[in-house]
């Protein structure tokens, strides 16, 4: 009977030393995959991060997993991947405004507009009850982004005005006002936007410019 167990214990340390380096692995291969996305190797991490997510974690969790998975999906233009993963995060995590600007980032890579802005709507309205109010700058920024795409510049503006209100330094409100208010004829007001936002380092002065000759013309 000893003997019996003696077996077993030899047999089953192996299965234990297989298991506890496949959970290693599993959190190797996600660093490895936040490694990758930070490098801009989106398949890469994606097909990586995947694996790491059917196989044991230690260390991490597949809500960290998913969180990267919406972004890398979002980088590659799959929205039905990105708003997947992104609604995974936001059940997780139902209070975090970088969740719901996320999940509205995902759904407006699905052509989902409405539900895009509603999501960035909520993740605005949870951030306005914190205290302190956080940077909601990009949010703002997002949804006026969508807004003018949306065919809404008023409602655009207005963001994007909330925007600069909650980060002055944020150069890519300033560039994307500029777009809107030359939309609305009001050159002054747009050229003045972009001289700001070239003052805080903003590069892509050539397609704002571009954007706005459009009105011009």
């Amino acid at each position: 009977m000893k003997i019996k167990k003696y077996l077993l214990c030899l047999l089953l340390i192996p299965l234990m030393l297989i298991l506890l380096l496949t959970a290693c692995n599993g959190d190797k291969m996600v660093e490895d995959g936040v490694i990758l996305y930070a490098e801009g190797n989106y398949e890469e991490a994606r097909d990586i991060l995947l694996k790491a997510r059917e196989g044991k974690l230690k260390e991490y969790s597949t809500f960290q997993i998913d969180k990267y998975l919406s972004l890398i999906f979002i980088k590659l233009g799959d929205g039905g991947n990105a708003v997947k993963y992104a609604k995974n995060v936001v059940d997780a995590d139902t209070y975090s405004v970088d969740s719901w600007t996320n999940y509205g980032l995902a759904l407006k890579t699905d052509g989902q507009q409405q539900a895009a802005a509603d999501a960035y709507e909520n993740a605005l309205a949870l951030g306005q009850k914190l205290n302190p109010v956080p940077d909601l700058s990009k949010t703002y920024t997002s949804l006026g982004a969508l807004y003018f795409e949306m065919g809404e510049p008023v409602k655009a503006r207005d963001s994007l005005l909330h925007s600069i209100e909650s980060n002055p330094d944020f150069a890519d409100a300033y560039a994307y006002i500029a777009i809107v208010y030359a939309s609305l004829y009001q050159f002054e007001e747009s050229d003045a936007m972009l001289q700001q936002a070239i003052a805080l380092g903003y590069t892509k002065v050539d397609e704002v410019e571009e954007q706005i000759a459009h009105y011009t013309e």
